[in-house]
């Protein structure tokens, strides 16, 4: 039977926006070099139509009186300036010194008493906040990185992963751990296998480098460790190495680990890596690809030029004359890539000290999209960003989890 194709022009143009309105922000920007007349029709559905996000920043301040969780909601700058509404912050005061990790909803803390560490879960700040107290910690004089593997939809499946950097068993190819799983409410040790472990052993790897926040998607939890990309298979509980790409034009190491992040975009891992003169972009095919080279998991996506970032209107850079301005160096040490927006096709970016900005791969505009001063910087010491879900979590879920737990 020959398939019937449906002439767009016949249809009614309200039909025709409500079907293109819903094609993702990338496909429609590439959509518009079809002719001038998709590309006037395209640029008038951007404004009638603006994209939205489920996604936002978790800003965790420390201040010498307690901390504090902002939780920032994102949105199409386009639409923010319409109803002159910037992205809307939530801030929640909480009892807990340390926000370890952040995953779909769920946010993980941490409290120690000089000796050991505890790790609690909580939904985002603004709603009903409701702990988990995990009850076994471990000690404080052991280095750890520790993240949260959560669907998003099964409260009762979420796992506190904790393995121990520095306790390594190279010739064995394992690292110790200890997982907490909501189902059986403990904490259980494991020898976990690594594949790849040479690379552990390779010039200029340091076992107690992590700063980058974790991704988790598709049942695995994504690191970066040193210059590699760690992976945790949430399942089959082992660990696989991949090397990052090698960045010839960053002349120094120092420092660039700070600038490093990663991000799900189309299905896929994405790391954004700092070089001397901009960003470069790639996609983690690892070992999916057939066509892929083992040795090099990873394909080239774009680049930005800080060129892009400096020379736009960022308030940061008004003070800043042109021959400073052309010191790249001093831009590339004070702007650092934090989270990633498919929706919005949006990079989000921490300007030194203590404002974020949103890059637009679709327009290539610069804008404000949040400063700490907002919230008051008379005595805030630390802060980091976490990419945030707004999912629903189910407090009522929740609520009964934690219940049935202290039974």
């Amino acid at each position: 039977m020959e398939e019937e194709i449906i002439d767009l022009a016949n249809l009614n143009p309200q039909v025709i926006e409500e079907i293109f309105s819903r094609v993702p922000l990338k496909s429609r920007a590439r959509m518009k070099r079809v002719s001038s007349r998709w590309h006037r029709f395209l640029t008038r559905l951007r404004t009638t139509h603006p994209p939205t996000t489920s996604a936002a920043l978790i800003a965790f301040l420390k201040r010498h009186h307690g901390s504090e969780t902002a939780l920032i909601k994102l949105q199409d700058q386009t639409l923010a300036r319409a109803r002159q509404n910037p992205n809307a912050t939530l801030h929640q005061p909480h009892k807990f010194p340390y926000l370890v990790d952040s995953c779909n909803g769920l946010l993980l803390y941490a409290t120690n008493d000089q000796d050991s560490w505890t790790y609690h879960v909580s939904p985002p700040p603004g709603e009903y906040q409701c702990t988990i107290p995990l009850p076994v910690a471990h000690k404080v004089s052991r280095q750890a990185s520790v993240g949260i593997s959560f669907d998003g939809c099964h409260l009762s499946r979420f796992k506190v992963i904790c393995f121990f950097c520095d306790e390594v068993d190279f010739k064995a190819g394992t690292i110790k751990c200890q997982i907490f799983s909501s189902q059986t409410w403990h904490w259980r040790d494991k020898e976990a296998i690594i594949i790849n472990p040479n690379l552990l052993l390779e010039d200029g790897f340091i076992l107690g480098e992590f700063y980058c926040p974790k991704v988790y998607f598709r049942k695995k939890l994504y690191l970066i460790w040193s210059f590699c990309l760690l992976v945790y298979d949430d399942d089959k509980e082992f660990f696989e190495l991949f090397r990052l790409p090698k960045n010839k034009s960053r002349r120094a190491k120092c420092n660039s680990y700070m600038s490093q992040c990663i991000w799900e975009s189309e299905e896929r891992i994405q790391f954004c890596d700092p070089s001397n003169n901009g960003y470069d972009i790639w996609t983690f095919v690892g070992c999916d690809d057939g066509d892929n080279d083992d040795d090099f998991p990873w394909h080239f996506e774009r680049y930005v030029t800080l060129k892009e970032l400096i020379y736009q209107k960022v308030d940061v850079f008004r003070n800043v004359n042109v021959a400073e301005r052309e010191k790249v160096g001093w831009a590339r040490s004070s702007i650092r890539p934090i989270a990633f927006t498919e929706d919005l096709q949006v990079l989000y970016l921490h300007v030194l000290p203590r404002t974020i900005y949103s890059y637009s791969f679709e327009t290539r505009e610069v804008a404000k999209v949040w400063s700490i001063d907002e919230a008051g910087d008379d005595d805030i010491w630390m802060f980091h960003f976490y990419p945030f879900l707004l999912t629903s979590v189910n407090l009522v879920a929740l609520k009964e989890l934690i219940r049935s737990s202290s039974q």
